[in-house]
């Protein structure tokens, strides 16, 4: 009789194979295509706050990685593939969101995403032009955005951890860090449809620090992406721009001088490569597998192999 772990990993690979069957065949070919044509030149990387960029980086789509494995298994895989083959499913349905937002300059050191759960109804409507600034993944950026001030705050030095609890704090006029206005900066042909956005899931934002104007026009801008658990995708890409309003109009040193500390709190540049290192590893690993099951010359697809 086969243990709980065995037909818990059995029903994961089925369904790999069977998303793989309903899908992924002109998909499959299409990415075999697109892994024998030479790379595209001049293609830019993202860049972080300090306008460095990201060279090198990797964007892994789990849906691809997901449909690249339900071939592998669906052209028959021996014990040990099919235990790499699970073993990658696992990392990939547990790392995924970290995978994606390497991409994009993000990494999440200390579990430091944002995640929450949509409830039904929230937002009640379709949104008018994309995202708006009442709607509610506006709200859970500024959340987001939210913890890594929270972080900031408690990172600080004992004399900028009372400034930043007064600003945190304030009532009055004198200090007020507000919200001037969000974009959407998904292309519209990338955006996730309505939908998504209207049922009740899961989501998980990533923040960091995208550009930094204070000095000159006493505003700064993060960058928000959400990642939906429930469809494997990211729907929304916010940039929220913010301000600090004074009563003199006058600037804060000590906020300049901290700002500056924000760009580098998100994530250092070690721990960025080591989050990429590791999504080239996943990469490699997939290839792997492929190069043992259905790239092989005598490969022969029959849907029957992958039970141990």
């Amino acid at each position: 009789m086969r243990s709980t772990t065995t037909r818990l990993q059995q029903s994961m690979l089925s369904r790999v194979v069977s998303e793989y069957s309903r899908e992924a065949k002109p998909a499959a070919a299409a990415v075999s295509k697109a892994a024998k044509a030479p790379p595209k030149a001049g293609r830019k990387w993202p860049l972080y706050s300090n306008n460095t960029q990201l060279a090198n980086t990797i964007s892994l789509s789990p849906r691809e990685l997901y449909k690249r494995i339900g071939k592998c298994l669906a052209f028959g895989c021996d014990p040990d593939q099919t235990q790499r083959a699970a073993s990658l499913l696992r990392t990939i349905n547990d790392e995924w969101r970290n995978l994606h937002a390497v991409s994009q300059g993000f990494y999440d050191p200390k579990n430091s995403a944002y995640t929450v759960r949509l409830r039904d109804g929230e937002p009640s409507n379709r949104p008018w032009l994309g995202i708006s600034q009442a709607s509610t993944l506006t709200q859970v950026a500024e959340q987001s955005i939210a913890r890594i001030l929270d972080r900031v705050l408690e990172t600080a030095d004992p004399q900028d951890r009372l400034e930043w609890e007064r600003l945190r704090d304030s009532h009055t006029c004198n200090e007020t860090l507000t919200t001037m206005h969000c974009q959407n900066k998904s292309p519209p042909q990338t955006r996730a449809s309505p939908t998504f956005l209207l049922e009740p899931q899961v989501i998980s934002a990533y923040t960091r620090l995208l550009s930094n104007d204070y000095e000159e026009k006493s505003t700064f801008r993060f960058k928000v992406v959400i990642y939906s658990h429930k469809h494997f995708t990211k729907i929304a890409d916010l940039n929220m721009h913010l301000k600090i309003c004074t009563h003199d109009r006058k600037g804060l040193p000590w906020l300049s001088r901290e700002l500056k500390r924000v760009a580098e709190l998100t994530s250092t540049d070690a721990e960025r490569n080591a989050a990429d290192g590791h999504a080239r590893h996943i990469a490699k690993m997939v290839i792997n597998l492929e190069l043992g099951t259905w790239r092989r010359p005598d490969a022969k697809e029959d849907f029957g192999s992958a039970a141990p």
